[in-house]
């Protein structure tokens, strides 16, 4: 993860491999990283690393007492909830 003032950077991109794991998703799970493939261009692989890295991140902001919040393209802001 890397900050640069308000940016925060998640899944800095390696080509070292620390762990390989089997990995059994559900349904809908396999459909969106199908999706997020297609729609980013970046491999299964490359997308789980982010994922992982994004939901330590935000898990970890949370634990500390920080608020999620997602701000639209029309300027609404909603909470997001980690599940």
């Amino acid at each position: 993860m890397e900050r640069t003032g308000r940016e925060v950077r998640v899944g800095t991109p390696t080509t070292e491999v620390d762990k390989i794991i089997p990995l059994a998703l559900i349904h809908k799970a396999a459909a969106d990283l199908t999706k997020s493939c297609e729609r980013s261009r970046l491999s299964p692989t490359d997308v789980v690393n982010r994922a992982i890295s994004l939901y330590e991140f935000l898990d970890e902001e949370r634990a500390a007492g920080a608020e999620i919040l997602l701000r639209r393209s029309d300027g609404s802001t909603v909470s997001v909830q980690l599940m």
